[in-house]
């Protein structure tokens, strides 16, 4: 059965540093739990609501996703306990049992006290189940590289919890006693999954197309932190026999960080409080279709939701992964997702260039000037097409 095209609304939702810098809870601490998942529900609610207004046909099915901005769910005076995380998990799991399928939601960011006794920055990424009896999907990564400036805990008044930071380590967190794939064993939290690398994932939409999603936090996209998780998390799948896909989306959560075109993997949406007003648009491929402000959440800040212009999904941006795709995808499909990468990127109809018989052993050899030349006449014919008024409708289309 072929694979139906996979149109994803990207949402926003961004507040400043949760309740960090309140002077008092807004509730007892055995309360915060609650009061984060309250908070929660109400934002999985929103992209709910957004994504039931989408109805899928024989040939597109929608996929709804809400990113949160880094630091929105930071608690105020400790950060969360192993134990209340793994409530908040729990928690979390319950919700995502009630949403329609293909609704994701990027649960960034929070702050927990771990057995290192550092403190992770940590998120959760969340898959609604596809069908009914199936259960949601949810992953647990960390920041790797913490900021000078990024929020800290303090104890006994004048001490400060250490920020992890996967630099000053000499043992990689996931081979260590502290590894999560250890400490949230007793949680709903894919462990050992073949589908993740960090913050890399495989996920499948209700209908069966397959994709990745790479979501970094922060300073780690000007780490190439995102490009090094897709990558292993290609290999990961070849070793487990699984199909790389094509289809990808990248997703960027940070408080002050800008975008650098040659360090995404794919296609980018970008929740930060400070930036995204004009750092993202260009990049996205889309357009905001509303703002809404959220006043009175039940935990942290206000918050500006952004709902942007569904479009068709994207694909890996393999120039800038700088390895050699031929490992990992068909022959016959390399020259294709560039193509196509390239042509979704200008706002194009697939067929609209005829590859060459001889192209495909082109972009096949490791002359990297061959390969350069390749894809210089292709953005040509490319930018010539961009000229004409004909654009693709699903790109473009309303919501």
């Amino acid at each position: 059965m072929k694979n139906r095209k996979l149109i994803i609304e990207e949402i926003t939702a961004m507040g400043k540093f949760g309740e960090f810098y309140q002077k008092r809870s807004l509730s007892p601490a055995s309360l915060t739990v609650e009061r984060l998942l309250e908070h929660v529900k109400n934002l999985a609610k929103i992209t709910s609501d957004a994504h039931n207004k989408k109805t899928d046909t024989d040939e597109i099915e929608h996929l709804t996703r809400m990113t949160l901005s880094e630091f929105s769910l930071y608690t105020v005076d400790q950060p969360l306990s192993l134990d209340e995380y793994k409530k908040f998990i729990a928690g979390v799991n319950n919700i995502a049992k009630d949403l329609p399928a293909n609704i994701h939601l990027v649960l960034a960011t929070v702050a927990v006290l771990w057995t290192d006794n550092n403190i992770h920055n940590s998120a959760l990424y969340v898959q609604s189940a596809n069908h009914s009896g199936d259960t949601p999907i949810i992953y647990h990564f960390e920041k790797k590289i913490p900021s000078s400036v990024d929020l800290e805990y303090r104890y006994y008044h004048f001490f400060k919890y250490p920020l992890y930071d996967a630099h000053k380590v000499k043992i990689d967190l996931y081979d260590s006693p502290h590894s999560p794939n250890i400490i949230l064993a007793d949680t709903v939290v894919q462990i050992a999954s073949p589908n993740q690398y960090r913050g890399a994932f495989r996920t499948i939409s209700k209908h069966g197309t397959a994709s990745t999603t790479v979501v970094e936090i922060c300073l780690e996209h000007l780490f190439d932190t995102g490009i090094t998780n897709l990558k292993k998390l290609f290999m990961q799948l070849k070793s487990a026999s699984i199909p790389v896909p094509e289809y990808s989306t990248h997703v960027i959560t940070s408080c002050t960080t800008p975008i650098k075109n040659e360090k995404l993997c794919a296609p980018v949406i970008h929740a930060d409080c400070y930036l995204v007003q004009y750092n993202s648009l260009a990049l996205i491929y889309t357009q905001r279709v509303f703002n809404l402000k959220y006043k009175n959440p039940k935990f942290g800040t206000p918050l500006d939701i952004i709902f942007f212009q569904p479009r068709a999904i994207g694909y890996v941006k393999y120039a800038n992964l700088k390895f050699d795709s031929r490992n990992f995808l068909p022959a016959e499909d390399i020259i294709g997702t560039i193509k196509k990468s390239m042509l979704a990127e200008n706002g194009l109809s697939e067929a609209k260039i005829d590859i060459q018989k001889d192209e495909p052993e082109m972009i096949l050899t490791t002359n990297p000037t061959v390969k350069t030349l390749f894809r210089l006449s292709l953005e040509t014919s490319i930018q010539a097409l961009a000229q004409t008024p004909e654009q693709n409708p699903e790109v473009n289309a309303a919501p």
